[in-house]
């Protein structure tokens, strides 16, 4: 709550820690009134009084003073001190006008902190007229609903002595809001606490299905949740079961999920036809389409490079129910696509690179316009969607900015975004809405984005995605600051199936402002910036003093060398509210009380939830907790099971150990589930190349040069050594790997595999194919540059494999790359399904890095 307090920094932070500490102790489970007042009159009534007796206008005046000091409350006594030039005017104003409503209404400041900061102190200081006082600055609009819930918040007060309980859906009893793949269910009749149970089915199937109970939202006041892994276009229906008391009710709703493609009208429009090179605003060109004829706009042929007279390559304006497809820019000033107040916005099949501004200064690390500018370049996009919402993104490919982000080194990165939202339309309709899926936003290791995905307004509820939004399937690599930031508003916000890498943090929710939201099946590995530091694959902060929702984690798959979830401070509040369960965290270091930990929660707070996830730090070869909040958290018993921990690094199958009683309904690995067997060869393949698993060998990799061309091709470059888990169950005496290799340039030292179980290099595991240098395991013809051949792995290597090293060995610096292609490793599946059917856990696949 620092933004509060601004007679200096010192007292902000100290005033900050207090008044977080009184909100705590006053039990931040919503009571309805606090026992502020040393008699039968309130605080705010002695402190008026003591001011006009005195003739002192503000309350630090030592006759003022002298009787205050007395006040047994410290933690209010230091916050009213820490305020008191508003606290005083407030009181002052209150004599004057004999009302505390009207003496507000005069006293606003028009500036959402210091507004805040007065609403706060008449709660706090009168708590008697609360409830009067809330519904009289509620219907005189002279501060703003978010002011006002801020302000509940703050003072640790029931959210419905502002709001109705219809309030949050103009009325309505409930809420639906269909995606293409998942839907949100929020039910406003009841109240806190009400048992409930979820159920849904596609419209003329008989059997219901199991979905997650609906969880409370305080600040909607309404019981909330999501249902996934739903088709698009499809009729279904939702049934909740209510028990309130002794009484029992069955809500049955009807929803159908959006269509995969718009309905767009019979024409379409080609960029060819109205392009003439430069920026191009499509809002002077074509009209909003209807929501029965979307407007489909293709760019097809067409490489569009904007101008330096205009911030865009391509505007959409306010422009609604519009598709661009197939657009390719190569060049913007500032933003590749842009729009503001638009809706409903389909983007398919984009490429977008080039754009922004570039450096004409640089101090101190960070970039800036040239030696006059006095804001570092900043929020440049490859989309920008401002004030804008229901929006679909999806197939497109964004990389290359023209400025490379600043890291921490050098205070907050500034610098490129690939996308930045802002989704608060001005009609509530509107806001949200997102789809953002199948996506490659890329930057590389020289020139990183500040946020991969950014979003904007992070301290306002309506900021971010605000609601109803899902960012699934996509890959999202290289940020000096966040991968995903959805700081703002989170209600019913969905992050899957994703794979996060190469950031400072994997996802920040910090703070949270509207829960619930869910981040659930994401592959987040491989963290750091450009110097290698990272903190935390899921960075939250902030629940005291910019509340107030719950992150939902689970099944999620960590697998870095810093902090599962950690804390960020929002204003200086590092305090999180997280239900983490069924994830697996795999740590690589460790420091103490730094790095290294599952959760790093500096503040345990009492809601907080860590039940059933696999922990293991590998450095420290044992589950690594935080020890103030480690007697709260309930591990999976695998995660002191040595063998499994070394096996799942490898295996796709991790979660299939959860129990079915820790399932969680819709979210989590179907029961009793078995691999499809069907009609299939003898043999199967279990290579299958990824980015996002391929990582540094020992200290043999200098150069780190490689590319992955398909899932079974590989380019290595430089002096490279990199390796690629495998699942060490399937390599047996049946096991055979196949090759082939190219050379390109002059004749390396080594060229050829490693078959590992650890990361250190051995010589008898060590198979050369190709190379001046005499090492390892000899075979084939080592002056060729094209080789193929198989090799059968126990015929060569004694024990247990699980990790195959790529080698271009190339200390000399000679001009060498080398490309392996059409890799496999072929078993007998006979014995595979065997296993199966003997309920063991084995995976047919390897798991590996996905671009």
């Amino acid at each position: 709550m620092s933004i509060f307090f601004h007679e200096n920094t010192r007292t902000a932070r100290a005033v900050s820690l207090l008044l977080f500490l009184f909100i705590l102790s006053s039990c931040v489970n919503f009571s309805t009134k606090h026992d502020v007042t040393r008699t039968s009159s309130q605080l705010g009534e002695e402190l008026q009084k003591l001011l006009l007796t005195t003739g002192s206008t503000v309350i630090s005046d030592n006759s003022v003073l002298a009787n205050f000091n007395s006040y047994p409350n410290a933690k209010i006594k230091d916050f009213v001190l820490a305020n008191e030039n508003l606290v005083s005017a407030l009181l002052l104003r209150r004599a004057k006008t004999n009302s505390l409503s009207i003496a507000l209404e005069q006293l606003t400041k028009f500036d959402d902190e210091e507004d805040t900061t007065l609403v706060v102190s008449a709660l706090l200081l009168f708590p008697d007229e609360q409830q009067h006082l809330l519904r009289s600055l509620k219907q005189s609009n002279v501060y703003t609903d978010e002011i006002l819930n801020d302000a509940v918040l703050y003072s640790a007060l029931d959210p419905s002595l502002l709001f109705e309980k219809t309030a949050s859906n103009g009325g309505s009893e409930y809420r639906i809001t269909p995606l293409i793949n998942s839907v949100s269910v929020s039910l406003y009749t009841y109240e806190s606490g009400v048992y409930n149970q979820v159920y849904f089915r596609k419209v003329g199937t008989p059997e219901w299905q199991d979905a997650r109970s609906l969880e409370w939202d305080a600040i909607s006041n309404a019981m909330t949740g999501s249902i996934i892994h739903l088709e698009g276009d499809t009729d279904y229906e939702v049934k909740v079961f209510v028990e309130q008391g002794s009484n029992e009710y069955t809500h049955l709703y009807g929803f159908s999920t959006r269509p995969n493609y718009p309905s767009v009208s019979n024409s379409t429009i080609y960029l060819r036809d109205i392009y003439s090179g430069g920026s191009i605003d499509l809002s002077e060109y074509i009209d909003a389409g209807t929501p029965d004829a979307w407007v489909r706009v293709d760019g097809t042929d067409v490489e569009i490079i904007g101008d330096q007279e205009n911030n865009f390559a391509l505007s959409l304006g306010d422009l609604s129910h519009i598709v661009l497809e197939n657009i390719n820019i190569t060049n913007a000033k500032i933003y590749g696509i842009y729009a503001r107040q638009a809706h409903h916005v389909w983007i398919n099949n984009c490429e977008i690179q080039g754009y922004g501004r570039t450096a004409g200064d640089v101090r101190d690390g960070v970039s800036y316009i040239d030696a006059d500018a006095t804001r570092p370049i900043n929020y440049d996009s490859g989309i920008y969607l401002r004030e804008t919402g229901v929006v679909t993104v999806e197939n497109c490919e964004i990389h290359s900015p023209n400025i490379a982000a600043n890291h921490w080194g050098h205070g907050h990165p500034y610098g490129a975004n690939a996308m930045l939202v802002t989704a608060n339309h001005s009609n509530p309709e509107y806001q949200g809405q997102y789809i953002v899926r199948n996506n490659k936003f890329y930057g590389s290791d020289d020139v990183r984005f500040n946020d991969v995905i950014e979003s904007r307004l992070n301290l306002r509820r309506h900021g971010g995605f605000i609601r109803d939004s899902a960012i699934h399937d996509n890959y999202l690599a290289f940020a000096n600051d966040d991968i995903i930031e959805l700081d703002g508003g989170q209600h019913n916000v969905l992050v899957y199936n994703n794979r996060i890498t190469q950031g400072y943090n994997g996802i920040s929710i910090a703070p949270n402002m509207h829960g619930p939201n869910f981040i659930f099946n994401n592959y987040i590995y491989d963290l750091g910036d450009q110097r290698n530091y990272e903190w935390a694959a899921l960075k939250m902060g902030g629940i005291v003093s910019a509340p107030g929702g719950v992150t939902n984690f689970f099944y999620n798959i960590v697998h870095t060398d810093g902090n599962g979830i950690a804390a960020g401070r929002v204003r200086n509040d590092s305090t999180f509210w997280v239900n983490s369960r069924n994830n697996l965290f795999l740590l690589n270091q460790y420091s103490d009380g730094k790095r290294g930990y599952p959760y790093l929660d500096t503040e345990n707070y009492f809601l907080n939830e860590f039940k059933n996830d696999i922990v293991f730090n590998l450095r420290k070869v044992r589950p690594e907790l935080y020890a103030l909040n480690a007697s709260d958290i309930l591990l999976h018993e695998d995660s002191y099971d040595m063998e499994f921990i070394y096996s799942a690094i490898n295996s796709a199958t991790v979660f299939s150990r959860i129990s079915f009683e820790n399932n969680i309904k819709n979210f989590g690995v179907t029961p009793n589930a078995t691999d499809p067997v069907g009609d299939q060869d003898d043999k199967t393949n279990l290579i299958d190349l990824h980015e996002t698993l391929l990582s540094s060998f020992s200290n043999q990799n200098k150069d780190n040069g490689f590319y992955v061309h398909s899932e079974s091709s590989i380019e290595l470059e430089g002096n490279t050594w990199v390796t690629l888990p495998v699942d060490p169950s399937q390599i047996n005496d049946n096991t055979e790997f196949y090759y082939q290799l190219t050379i390109e340039g002059e004749m390396p030292e080594i060229v050829g595999f490693a078959f590992e179980n650890d990361n250190t290099l051995s010589s008898d595991r060590t198979v050369k194919l190709a190379g001046t240098q005499s090492y390892g395991i000899a075979i084939g013809e080592h002056a060729s540059k094209t080789i193929s051949g198989s090799i059968r792995i126990s015929d060569l290597i004694d024990g247990k494999v699980d990790r195959i090293v790529f080698i271009l060995d190339n200390d000399s610096r000679r001009d060498s790359k080398v490309t392996f292609a059409d890799l496999s490793i072929e078993v007998d599946v006979t014995n595979v399904f065997n296993a199966l059917s003997d309920n063991q856990t084995t995976d047919l696949q390897v798991i590996g890095l996905t671009q």
